[in-house]
């Protein structure tokens, strides 16, 4: 990774409140999203602005559906500028949750989640990433 880039290291999901990856998620089981980045010195010096934004294809059935953090504005995004509270040091870890009702929606079904960071002053770049499939089950 250059100076002036932004690269998501990964992007996972898990059962809400546990610290460790996971790709079975529970019907009845509020859902984790956890992106973390890594902005390079001088675009993070320099208090570029960010903007991260995730959404979640159902690959069975083809819908699809944007996480909307709380308080985010947009929807479905987290903006702001390199240094902020968000964003404080190069390395950064963002965590979304998707209610258990979304999640419900989805049982029995392959999911895969496609994230971005876009950042920049005046020449906006992005990044880009998946997960893993992760599948939601039914509770029995």
């Amino acid at each position: 990774m250059g100076p002036t880039d932004v690269d998501i290291i990964r992007v996972f999901t898990r059962e809400a409140k546990r610290n460790v990856a996971d790709v079975t998620i529970g019907e009845d089981k509020d859902l984790e999203i956890v992106l973390e980045a890594e902005a390079g010195n001088a675009v993070h010096s320099q208090a570029g602005a960010y903007s991260v934004g995730i959404v979640v294809k159902d690959i069975d059935d083809g819908s699809s559906f944007v996480v909307n953090p709380i308080g985010a504005n947009p929807a479905g995004k987290v903006s702001g500028h390199f240094r902020d509270i968000e964003w404080p040091a190069q390395d950064a870890k963002f965590v979304f949750t998707v209610d258990k009702a979304e999640v419900a929606k989805h049982t029995d079904h392959h999911c895969q989640v496609h994230a971005h960071v876009y950042f920049g002053f005046v020449d906006r770049d992005a990044s880009l990433a998946v997960s893993s499939e992760f599948v939601v089950v039914p509770v029995p």
